[in-house]
């Protein structure tokens, strides 16, 4: 079944419904489907498509999709007045997607009486059905505007404003002409208004290069103070800001009470960290969007208790991701979301609860403030040598004698300790027997377990050393040498080097080194301590003792490393359709369009886009949709 719209101005519009999705539109109340705008997962329904075709101000037919699925293959034919066939042009495997517009034909009509009936054939499963037919003709008395501002097209999917429709706006004329005639952009922000009132209190694009001030598009002018984060231009959207792990965005207060009843929180992200902070308003008071062993936990404050929402989807593998949460008053629920999917199980909640505790603060993006959870440094391993717990030794080929040996310290008085470091009885030394027993000849290495690191934002080792070379024919010509490797014992980083002159008082010293500040905490950390008899004399006795490292986890609630683009707070809880048609938007970088599905409209309501074009340096003027007063869709 199709639709005819045809008439004697410069435009036509048509719709194609499938006979199916009229009985489905009676029953489901307008289940409209088409391609940018998809709906959330789930069956799929019948096409539903629909074409502009008008006349531009020099003459030119302009076919244009503003609405449905995207056409594969499809003709178009032109037809004289008197029925006499123009042309007809096949297009195979070439995809004709929502925005985008076809001039047919070399013709113009720049006369009244000039014009020409067009028609456009999808060709699906072996059938061609007519999806648009309309007269086009010219218009004489077209005139040029001298204001070099246009407004965007605006239209629900339907072209009837009601309540089972969706929104859409583009970011050039009906007439496919540009916003702005003296301005070329790089990029489009697109800020909604409804009922005069910015959808969003807070929206961060990061389309121009600043190093001071991040600008609030929602025309509310909460902008941000930038704290050390670089501008980049590979962004998601087109730029963004790489935050190197000690950078922040400070951003102001951007709602309009004390208490959040209903919030949502939107921004792309990208990163290989497992931990860090995205967007925080004093965690304690408020509520923190953050990464914690590479998934997104999303706190939430209220005056009785603290939500942690945690995600199921890793997301620190290096590729953009659009990171939302919400929080609704009614339901007491957090949501999660990863690219527009729901991505945690809610926990218990408790309806009627606001977010808030004491008065407002200012927030971060990059950076948490009070976290309620402060990770400690835990124990990874410790040794006090009482057992083998899988510590080797390896000797050079020159080393007569000297080799590392665990037990009870001998003292034979030749340099030796008396007794172990921790008071356990038992500690690693070199050949612990009586007489001479030192190191000579080469090197002595003792080698520890390997350790996986690689879940912990910080790490610290320690240990006591027992070293002497002090006696002998040429005292205090040697050195101890401590090493730590993070691939498994492939090369070597000195931690540490003894020597060559004796610590006095001669005694079991302690040590203790932030492992990170020498390597990458991975999976293969290994420690290696190495005494060595270079043949110059001295009497070298070594020891170890009371080895414990210990690590900071992954809880998140730290800086971010990695780029942001595009962050959006919301004074509502946006509806999982919504979401997910904000991720498609944009899933492929910036966007010719901007939606806003049915399920965020409700009768009366007065809809309005603002369109910024920008590019990397500047803003052009904003340019205002016309505004759309939803009305209460009443079946059929």
């Amino acid at each position: 079944m199709w639709r005819d719209s045809s008439n004697h101005d410069t435009s036509a519009v048509s719709e194609v419904i499938g006979a199916v999705i009229l009985i489905a539109i009676a029953v489901l109340s307008f289940a409209v489907i088409y391609s940018t705008v998809f709906p959330l997962p789930g069956p799929e329904a019948e096409a539903h498509v629909k074409i502009n075709g008008y006349v531009s101000n020099n003459g030119s037919i302009i076919l244009e999709h503003i609405g449905g699925e995207s056409i594969n293959t499809y003709r178009i034919t032109i037809h004289d007045p008197n029925g006499s066939l123009i042309g007809s042009t096949t297009y195979t495997d070439e995809p004709w997607d929502i925005g985008e517009s076809i001039i047919p034909t070399a013709n113009k009509l720049v006369n009244e009486e000039d014009q020409l009936y067009i028609s456009v054939y999808e060709q699906k499963n072996d059938e061609e059905v007519r999806i648009f037919h309309g007269l086009l003709q010219g218009n004489p008395e077209i005139e040029e505007i001298d204001n070099p501002l246009h407004a965007p097209l605006f239209i629900s999917s339907l072209l009837s404003n009601t309540t089972d429709e969706d929104l859409i706006c583009f970011n050039k004329t009906e007439a496919g002409a540009a916003l702005n005639d003296s301005f070329t952009a790089t990029g489009f922000v697109y800020n909604w208004l409804v009922n005069s009132n910015p959808l969003s209190c807070l929206l961060y694009a990061c389309n121009i290069q600043n190093d001071s001030q991040i600008i609030d598009y929602s025309t509310n002018a909460h902008h941000g103070t930038i704290l050390g984060a670089t501008w980049t231009s590979q962004g998601k959207i087109s730029s963004g800001y790489q935050f190197d792990g000690d950078d922040a965005i400070s951003i102001p207060y951007c709602f309009s009470e004390e208490d959040i009843d209903e919030l949502t929180v939107e921004a792309w992200i990208k990163t290989t960290e497992d931990a860090g902070t995205i967007v925080c308003y004093n965690e304690s008071k408020y509520f923190d969007l953050r990464i914690a062993n590479g998934y997104i936990h999303w706190v939430t404050t209220t005056s009785t208790t603290s939500i942690d929402t945690i995600g199921t989807t890793q997301i620190n593998d290096d590729n953009w991701h659009l990171i939302t949460a919400t929080y609704n008053y009614d339901t007491g629920e957090p949501g999660l979301f990863v690219d527009g999917i729901p991505d945690a199980t809610i926990l218990e909640t408790s309806p009627g609860q606001t977010l808030g505790v004491g008065s407002p603060c200012s927030g971060y993006i990059g950076k948490n403030t009070n976290p309620l959870i402060i990770p400690s440094y835990e124990t990874v391993f410790a040794d006090d040598f009482q057992d083998n717990l899988g510590w080797t030794v390896e000797d050079s080929p020159g080393l007569t004698d000297g080799t590392w040996d665990r037990g009870n310290p001998v003292n034979d008085n030749r340099g030796d300790p008396p007794s172990d470091s921790d008071g356990s009885g038992s500690c690693y030394l070199t050949d612990n027997t009586r007489g001479n027993s030192d190191v000579d000849g080469g090197a002595t290495s003792l080698i520890s377990p390997t350790f996986d690191l690689s879940e912990y934002q910080a790490c610290n080792v320690s240990y006591a050393i027992w070293y002497t070379n002090n006696e002998g024919s040429n005292p205090n010509s040697d050195i101890f040498t401590i090493y730590i490797s993070n691939n498994n014992g492939s090369s070597w980083i000195t931690l540490d080097t003894i020597g060559p002159s004796t610590p006095w008082p001669r005694q079991w010293y302690n040590y203790t080194f932030q492992i990170q500040d020498y390597v990458t905490l991975t999976d293969q950390i290994k420690f290696k301590f190495e005494a060595e008899d270079e043949g110059y004399g001295s009497i070298v006795e070594a020891g170890v003792d009371a080895f414990i490292l210990t690590g900071l986890p992954n809880e998140g609630g730290g800086y971010f490393q990695g780029t942001i683009d595009e962050i959006t707070i919301y004074q509502r809880s946006l509806s999982e359709e919504q979401i997910y048609q904000n991720y498609l938007c944009k899933k492929d970088g910036a966007s010719s369009l901007s939606v806003i599905v049915a399920e965020e409209t409700t009768d009366a309501d007065n809809w309005q886009c603002q369109v910024i074009p920008t590019n990397t340096t500047m803003n052009a003027s904003l340019v205002e949709s016309s505004l759309l007063t939803i009305i209460e869709y009443g079946g059929g």
